[in-house]
């Protein structure tokens, strides 16, 4: 039963993508990393952030190599943004059948359920949103103790490779070298 719910959960995932992909391009709404990129750097204008909303899995992949806990932290708001955006299409789906379900019988009760389905859709959809919005504040905020551009960031990671002390053979520690 396990195989087959994670099976289910997988397929249903990629289903769940690409049905609400499929209606923020339709709206051409502003990606959510935009979004969230915007608004770090409204927050914090004199830092002269240069990050490029495309960064952010660039960023993650750093954030996990310096501070694997923060990076666990911050993953659990985009797991948690996809399970709530799986919760959202399957309200959508239930949604779907007591519409249909209305138009075949003609029993109102269908259409209480309906609304009630659509609000719990509303409310999932809102709050997979807000949790994804988090993912990348995080991303971004995480990311400028690295630097304020992906190269600095970059950057960085050289300078902690070389950085790093090593005790040698009589004890002394010295510098470690590429």
């Amino acid at each position: 039963i396990l195989v087959a719910a994670f099976i289910i959960g997988y397929l249903f995932d990629i289903l769940s993508y690409r049905f609400f992909g499929f209606f923020y391009r339709l709206r051409k709404r502003q990606k959510i990393s935009e979004k969230s990129l915007i608004a770090i750097k409204e927050r914090y204008p004199d830092m002269d952030i240069r990050f490029n909303s495309n960064d952010w899995s660039t960023l993650f992949v750093f954030i996990r190599i310096y501070n694997l806990e923060l990076s666990q932290v911050i993953d659990k708001f985009n797991a948690d943004s996809i399970m709530f955006r799986n919760f959202s299409f399957g309200f959508f789906l239930f949604f779907a059948v007591y519409i249909v379900d209305f138009f075949k019988s003609g029993n109102w009760i269908l259409i209480i359920y309906a609304t009630i389905t659509f609000m719990f859709f509303l409310m999932a959809n809102t709050r997979s949103n807000d949790l994804r919005g988090r993912f990348f504040k995080q991303i971004f905020r995480a990311s400028l103790a690295y630097g304020k551009n992906i190269a600095e960031v970059v950057e960085y990671n050289d300078k902690e490779r070389t950085g790093k002390l090593k005790a040698g053979r009589s004890g002394k520690k010295t510098k470690v070298t590429p």
